[in-house]
């Protein structure tokens, strides 16, 4: 029996990918589109975030970011820039210590 139900979980678990993300609720709405947009054209260009965290950023966190697949660029406080692609923000999005995640704007000033 116990085996049985350990085949229908690793069943299941195989079928999951990023092809199935439905959003996060740590994302703001146009990230949310942004990336199943993105997903559903297998495009896995980088895109630049901003993400705010509990706290101001440990060492062994930047380490989870960067394992993630984040390459972060300036960090201040709590709040980092930051780009990735698709499937790295998401895993990004899975951390404990990430508590929200937008979709970077650009302002130019004239």
């Amino acid at each position: 029996m116990k085996i049985l139900l350990f085949f229908l979980i690793a069943s299941v678990l195989a079928g999951c990918s990023s092809k199935d993300f439905v959003g996060s609720p740590k994302f703001e709405s146009a990230l949310n589109i942004k990336l199943k947009k993105m997903i559903k054209e297998n495009d896995e260009s980088p895109i630049g975030v901003i993400m705010m965290t509990n706290e101001k950023l440990k060492s062994s966190e930047r380490t989870e970011l960067e394992s993630a697949g984040i390459k972060i660029g300036s960090e201040t406080g709590n709040i980092i820039s930051a780009t990735g692609t698709p499937n790295a923000i998401i895993k990004a999005g899975e951390l404990e210590f990430i508590k929200q995640i937008q979709l970077a704007k650009i302002n130019y000033l004239k």
